[in-house]
């Protein structure tokens, strides 16, 4: 379904070769995250967040804030639960690497939901994947999506 993590430091901090196995949100709450690959790189400052399409690796660095803290939290999404929230609402483009969210104040609420959810083991399975979907509607509402795999026939 999903999984949620979060990362608190207080020093600036490179990875190299960061794997980003699942698509994923990420929202940074206080300082700057940086991300690098193929000669590019997308700057996230304090409430902004960015998609991240899933089998990509990344540098990633970083900054805390003046006050010497960075934090952010993300949500990893099963490709299940990503293929059916396709099946039932339809596809947006798909997020190749790193997008910045045009709108991330808007889909804040719903990003804290889910969050509270998956963090909450006594939530049902369907409720929890409707918080999910809450937070995919929301990319989608803004014309971003996550890549949906369509199934081979090999029968002619």
């Amino acid at each position: 379904m999903g999984a949620l993590g979060g990362i608190v430091q207080h020093h600036t901090a490179l990875y190299r070769s960061v794997a980003v196995y699942e698509p994923a949100v990420l929202i940074v709450r206080r300082g700057c995250k940086k991300l690098r690959w193929a000669e590019r790189e997308l700057r996230i400052a304090a409430g902004e967040a960015v998609a991240l399409a899933g089998g990509q690796t990344f540098d990633v660095i970083n900054i805390p804030d003046s006050d010497g803290l960075y934090q952010a939290q993300w949500i990893a999404f099963e490709q299940e639960t990503v293929e059916r929230f396709a099946a039932q609402y339809g596809t947006a483009q798909a997020v190749c690497d790193a997008v910045k969210l045009p709108h991330p104040g808007r889909m804040g609420a719903a990003f804290d939901y889910a969050a509270a959810v998956l963090a909450d083991e006594e939530v049902p399975h369907n409720a929890a994947e409707a918080a999910l979907c809450g937070v995919l509607a929301w990319l989608q509402h803004d014309g971003i999506g996550f890549a949906v795999y369509e199934g081979v026939n090999l029968m002619r």
